[in-house]
């Protein structure tokens, strides 16, 4: 008897399935689904906000705000990934990596300076003139910064997809197939 009703409810749902399209998506949201558009408007709005406040602390000349801009645009890029549950970015990484180079190419560019020099005591070395940059250190620098903005573009433009990532690991749904005759469950994880 429970043959008989498998194989009627099978013969039901195939029919069924002739007028509908050969994959039908999932009818609504569940309650566990990202919104691709709000990864993006918190890693942009972030960091749009970050910068804002770097200039808004220039125009007034408030450090602290400065200070709170300049920690914002090291981790405001990440929003969208923290929103969608991943905290380590590949972006974050690339814009440590870059800070961290920033400042070894300035330590370069004062190669054989010091930056710390104040005028008394011991003269600086002769080659401490007013042009004592280096080539390397201009050069290293100038890749610190490539880095960092990589870094805040990467993780800008990667935040949509991070949230869509998130919902096909939930995604659990039926799939209807007109030329299935049947009812096949599918899920990514």
């Amino acid at each position: 008897m429970r043959s008989a009703i498998v194989i009627v409810s099978l013969l039901a749902a195939s029919s069924t399935a002739l007028a509908q399209p050969a994959m039908t998506p999932p009818a609504a949201a569940s309650e566990g689904e990202l919104s691709p558009e709000a990864a993006l408007v918190l890693s942009l709005g972030g960091t749009v906000a970050s910068y804002g406040a770097i200039g808004l602390a220039i125009a007034t000349e408030t450090s602290d705000l400065g200070s709170i801009g300049m920690i914002g645009t090291l981790v405001a890029p990440s929003f969208g990934h923290w929103y969608a549950g991943k905290i380590i970015t590949r972006g974050a990484l690339l814009r440590v990596g870059g800070l961290l180079t920033f400042v070894v190419g300035v330590l370069a560019d004062s190669e054989g300076c010091s930056l710390f020099y104040s005028g008394h005591g011991d003269p600086e070395p002769a080659d401490c003139g007013e042009d004592f940059r280096t080539t390397k250190g201009t050069a290293i620098i100038l890749a610190g910064i490539a880095m960092f903005a990589g870094g805040t573009i990467d993780d800008i433009v990667t935040a949509p997809r991070r949230a869509r990532r998130h919902n096909e690991s939930l995604r659990l749904q039926p799939i209807v197939r007109a030329d299935g005759g049947g009812i096949a469950i599918a899920g990514a994880f």
